[in-house]
């Protein structure tokens, strides 16, 4: 790196550099970039000389609201304008474009947020403007305003005198009270459209000599997201770099991962080798990347793929020609449910890595689940290097026949369905489907009370679009809890999830499964989950069933039905005997959730 070295006169401040978003930002509305309907309306407006006494400007961040703002005062206020466009040139347009006019007053509600700054406001509107014609106030992030600065507000913004105009900027306008949002003009102000971000880039790197290609502005307008102020900002660290730029050197700068990496990633997943993606994550993360920065560029990769093969639509893809061309390339041979259960399964795993202390490791582990879901064999490496440890595989001793039989035998053994009913009340054997048993673990994580009442539940066909639940009859209740829309939606999207489609559950009550006994067999016991070793509870002696019986009867289908844990039992016969008086209660642990505060 060289070092420049700048001189000047003796007594001689060197020239002060401008921020290019600052030095690029728009003096008319013609110069405003991707904001057609608020501009017609502003227009329309200043020429009709409908001229509304406050305005609401919302919108995201970066694209023009504060800018936009400036614009209307000046055209309120120049006095050579010409139509409804200042003329940018006389006094009171430079003094407002420097900030330094005294009858456009620019306040920042983030700071001056309480009801003593809107008192003193409410003082000075009163006075008429010195040089203008209208006194103009600017309320930046007005929804930082308290409530008691809002109330101070009404009657002011509703009634303010003929010559004064509000503007309300702010980028959460939810946030706003009714009664606010009711006495403003709303304009709403839209994320500007890629192909506008990377046209107005372009003429910024014409007009400062800068030699940037096509592929680096399109990926500095993804990043952007729509902000053309970020666009401008990220343009200028691009400019610091010095001279001609590649792609790569670009993307480090901006901190993504080049696509052509990622194409790279790609060709090592379809070809089912996860050591080489591994090795790609790891020494992109040495590069300084995050695990988090790394899975959004994998989601807006494998988006970019998802666009390709359903629609011939660049502009939704924010990418070149060229790169779009590249990418109809790749996704030849993948179906879009396969891009489709990819882009989720990379979403899951986002969604993880904000909960996680490894992030990596998850990021890691995800590519196995995309290796999966391409429908490839991981391949691993045939040989190691000398002296490197490694899996050795050794050829067992082929089995005879009667070794062989032996083995089929108890395989087939293994396949066939128990008839009987096991003591905790598990009826009849579940099919034994990988996928259901995944339904099952992600219904638990999000519903647990869904989960008990599916444990219930046998699954008894298997469509590619419809699943049929039967239900023994003694559990209609938790049928009709499964049947609930809150309960049925969340089941069939875990089923989309985890089949890959669409599909349709259908709850019936099939008479022929086995009732559970409400009385345990002479001689039978029952013991709740947990128990490990202890005597049983439930143990039940004698043909004849007293209420204690009954009410253990009761408390294990609770257990059951909950699937949970017996800590602390009293017989109702003690309280009889002892009196409830005499019963012994733990105390509870003070610092528990419910005795605090």
């Amino acid at each position: 790196m060289h070092r420049i070295e700048r001189s000047c006169d003796s007594g001689t401040a060197p020239a002060s550099y401008q921020s290019m978003y600052r030095k690029w930002r728009p003096r008319s509305f013609q110069a405003l970039v991707g904001q057609d309907i608020p501009v017609t309306i502003l227009v329309n407006s200043l020429t009709e000389n409908r001229i509304s006494h406050a305005y609401l400007f919302c919108g995201p961040r970066g694209i023009g609201k504060t800018t936009t703002a400036r614009i209307l005062a000046m055209s309120l206020n120049c006095p050579q304008i010409n139509g409804v466009e200042p003329c940018g040139a006389c006094e009171t347009c430079r003094s407002i474009q420097g900030g330094s006019s005294l009858d456009v007053v620019e306040i920042d509600a983030a700071s001056h947020r309480g009801i003593d700054e809107i008192r003193d406001l409410r003082e000075k509107v009163k006075y008429m403007p010195l040089r203008s014609r209208y006194k103009v106030y600017i309320i930046d992030e007005v929804h930082m305003l308290t409530n008691e600065a809002f109330n101070a507000l009404l009657k002011t913004l509703e009634e303010p005198p003929a010559h004064v105009v509000f503007v309300l900027v702010t980028t959460e306008p939810q946030r706003l009270p009714d009664t606010i949002v009711s006495r403003c003009s709303r304009i709403n102000f839209n994320k500007i459209d890629l192909d506008d971000t990377v046209g107005q880039l372009r003429l910024i790197a014409q007009t400062e000599g800068l030699s940037v290609d096509d592929e680096i502005l399109f990926l500095i307008a993804r990043k952007a997201d729509g902000a053309l102020r970020d666009a401008e900002s990220f343009l200028e660290q691009i400019a610091a770099w010095g001279g001609p730029i590649d792609f790569a050197t670009a993307s480090r700068i901006l901190r993504e991962v080049d696509p052509e990496n990622l194409d790279e990633l790609f060709f090592s997943l379809s070809a089912g080798k996860p050591g080489e993606a591994i090795i790609a994550i790891n020494q992109w993360l040495r590069n300084g990347l995050t695990p988090e920065e790394l899975g959004r560029s994998l989601l807006d990769y494998f988006r970019t793929l998802l666009v390709a093969a359903l629609i011939d639509e660049r502009r939704l893809a924010g990418i070149s020609e060229r790169r779009w061309a590249t990418v109809h390339s790749l996704i030849d041979g993948f179906s879009v449910p396969t891009l489709k259960n990819v882009l989720s399964a990379i979403q899951k795993t986002m969604v993880d890595m904000r909960r996680s202390l490894q992030p990596q490791v998850l990021l890691e582990l995800a590519i196995f689940d995309i290796i999966k879901v391409l429908g490839v064999d991981i391949q691993c490496p045939s040989s190691f290097p000398t002296g490197q440890r490694g899996c050795q595989l050794q050829e067992l001793p082929a089995k005879t026949d009667s070794e062989q039989n032996l083995l089929l035998e108890n395989v087939n053994q293994a396949k066939k369905p128990e008839e009987s009913v096991s003591g905790t009340g598990q009826m009849a054997e579940r099919l034994p489907e990988d996928w259901w048993l995944e339904v099952l673990a992600e219904i638990k994580k999000k519903r647990i009370s869904l989960y008990a009442f599916l444990q219930e539940a046998v699954l008894r066909e298997n469509e590619s679009s419809a699943v049929t639940l039967a239900f023994r009859t003694d559990c209609r209740f938790h049928k009709e809890s499964v049947e609930r829309k809150e309960n049925y939606r969340l089941l069939t999207d875990v089923l989309e999830q985890i089949k890959g489609g669409i599909c349709r559950v259908e709850c019936l009550i099939d008479p022929e499964l086995p009732v559970r006994s409400a009385v345990l067999p002479i001689g039978e016991s029952a013991s709740p989950r947990g128990f490990g070793g202890e005597p049983p509870l439930f143990s039940l002696a004698g043909g004849q069933v007293n209420s204690g019986e009954r009410a253990r009867t009761l408390l294990q289908e609770t257990t059951d039905l909950f699937a949970g844990v017996v800590v602390h039992y009293i017989s109702v016969d003690d309280h009889s005997k002892g009196g409830w008086g005499d019963a012994e209660y733990e105390k509870p642990d003070e610092r528990s959730p419910e005795n605090a505060g």
